[in-house]
């Protein structure tokens, strides 16, 4: 039966597994491309020498995967003509791999491929310096003074495009033009256990790895790629255009991103997070305080454990202290940094402002009110103007006030409470609303089409919220007759939210996410207890390691 033959991945770096051989996968599927599993086959591998010459061949059975995948290690089959894999001479020619398969009626040849450096390595391990440099082409294996590492031929201190010593068990794939050797940061890998790929990178810290063009990881256990990005604290990352991740654990990612606080995170485009554990998203947004976190357009979280959103909002206040007139919650609506304005602040004492930047209340509201058609606003000399009557639903049912307690003005001290007395409840049932609703809700700003008000507003549509949450709109009301005492379902020329009754979804929401959270947490503990025990492992060996080196001198 003829087979097509798909590579997944022909050859694995040695230098990055130290195994004996190569490692082959391919995806096995017939003429009608379908995928050959579970089958017993036979594949013959053949290692040809640019001069046309056999230099090795073996044959293996094996079995495809649920998959059809096949996965093998070349040099551990039954090898043919009497050499072995570790017997072939790599350093002769140039080689390729010729592959055929045997699904039981004789071997189909499914053509060959170059190999390129991971032989060539297998064969450098073993050899002597001198036999690496003349010989082999592609990667050395050298020592530059800091111990023995792997980098491209011709490339090194000796040379003139401004390469440092390699570091130790290093691996240097990387590229430069300078005329001479930089004396700050020198290019390639020089960090211990290093690795840098690319053009000008520098990887100088201990673990750290640098990719791409004018990279530099200078922090031990960093990790820089892209362009021209820096991290430099330890266990930093910086991947983007021009990032800086100079704290401790920061992570900058996108264009001209910093992260210098410990722990912080930036992301997006000139975003900056300096406050300790902070995070920043967005567009030219800062997360200035402690355990801060800002989102969205030219926005600042600047106290402590601040959080804010939208544009241009107010921030301010105290990076590291409590206080209990700064913000701890903004919506920023605002449209230059000359002109910032929040439509929803709230403060560090509990006090909430809608329209208002500085509440002082409990909740503070600057401008009208809308309910449904009707508005209440502020209209001075201690009055309030309704826009409409003010009724109850139900004749006789409710009150406001009492013969003792008369209207004069209206305090609450404990605000609005909505009946919730399980006696006056029945078909009580577990809520399944939760977090997948909430995600899908989409807050939208808006202008009233029969106000003379521009005004910005922001809410939820009904007709949207409906499909989610149909409980939550008010689409009717029921009517009592008098006489008959029979309700009347009457539909309604407007929907409405009952916003009050969306609580027990975000409760739900706000569940599931604490479950996310502490599985997150257990699974972060984890794996920091590992890198703390695999790091003690590690100081054991190398301790180890120095003792045997100081009882053979």
């Amino acid at each position: 039966m003829k087979t097509k033959l798909t590579f997944l991945m022909l050859l694995i770096s040695i230098i990055l597994f130290a195994q004996n051989g190569i490692n082959y996968k391919a995806l096995i599927k017939d003429t009608n491309g379908n995928v050959i599993s579970n089958e017993t086959i036979q594949i013959r591998f053949s290692i040809i020498r640019g001069s046309g010459i056999l230099a090795y061949q073996e044959t293996q059975n094996i079995t495809t995967t649920n998959s059809g995948l096949a996965i093998v290690t070349i040099g551990e089959g039954v090898p043919l003509g009497g050499v072995t894999f570790d017997q072939i001479d790599w350093s002769l020619d140039s080689h390729e791999l010729a592959v055929s398969i045997d699904l039981g009626s004789g071997f189909i040849n499914m053509g060959s491929s170059d190999i390129n450096y991971v032989p060539y390595s297998i064969r450098a391990s073993s050899a002597t310096t001198a036999e690496v440099a003349g010989n082999v082409e592609g990667l050395v294996y050298k020592n530059e003074g800091n111990g023995t590492g792997w980098r491209l031929r011709d490339r090194g201190v000796n040379a003139s495009e401004g390469y440092g010593a390699i570091g130790l068990n290093a691996i240097d794939l990387s590229s430069s033009d300078a005329n001479s050797l930089s004396l700050i940061y020198p290019y390639g890998a020089t960090g211990d256990y290093s690795f840098a790929i690319g053009e000008l990178t520098i990887a100088n810290g201990d673990y750290s790895i640098a990719m791409g063009y004018n990279s530099r990881a200078s922090g031990a256990y960093s990790i820089a790629m892209g362009n021209n990005t820096v991290a430099n604290g330890f266990s930093s990352t910086a991947t983007g255009r021009e990032t800086l991740a100079s704290g401790n654990y920061t992570i900058a990612f996108g264009r001209d991103s910093e992260a210098s606080g410990s722990q912080a995170v930036a992301m997006g485009d000139n975003t900056e997070a300096s406050g300790i554990t902070s995070i920043s998203t967005g567009y030219y947004s800062r997360a200035l305080g402690a355990y801060s976190a800002v989102f969205g357009y030219y926005n600042e979280a600047s106290s402590l454990a601040s959080v804010a959103f939208g544009r241009y909002n107010v921030g301010g206040g105290n990076a590291l202290n409590w206080i209990g007139n700064d913000p701890l919650f903004e919506i920023g609506i605002g449209t230059s940094d000359g002109n910032r304005e929040n439509a929803v602040t709230v403060l560090k004492n509990g006090n909430v402002g809608i329209g208002n930047n500085n509440p002082q209340e409990l909740l503070h509201v600057s401008g009208i009110v809308r309910i449904g058609n009707e508005t209440l606003e502020d209209t001075g000399s201690n009055q309030l103007s309704f826009g409409a009557s003010v009724i109850p639903d139900t004749n006789n049912a409710y009150r406001l006030g009492n013969s003792s307690s008369r209207w004069i003005g209206v305090w609450a001290t404990d605000g609005t409470i909505n009946t919730s007395d399980k006696r006056e409840k029945k078909n009580i049932k577990e809520l399944n609303y939760g977090l997948a609703e909430v995600l899908q809700m989409q807050p939208v700003s808006f202008n009233w089409k029969n106000k003379n008000n521009p005004d910005l507003k922001l809410g939820l549509i009904a007709q949207d919220l409906q499909t989610l949450i149909p409980e939550v709109v008010k689409s009717h009301t029921w009517e009592k007759d008098e006489i008959s005492g029979q309700l009347t379902k009457k539909e309604l020329e407007r929907l409405g939210v009952y916003y009050s009754d969306l609580v027990p979804v975000l409760i739900n929401a706000i569940k599931e996410q604490q479950d996310q959270i502490k599985t997150l947490k257990s699974t972060l503990q984890n794996k920091e207890k590992t890198n703390q025990e695999q790091s003690q492992l590690l100081k054991s060996l190398l301790d180890r390691v120095e003792a045997l080196e100081q009882s053979n001198n």
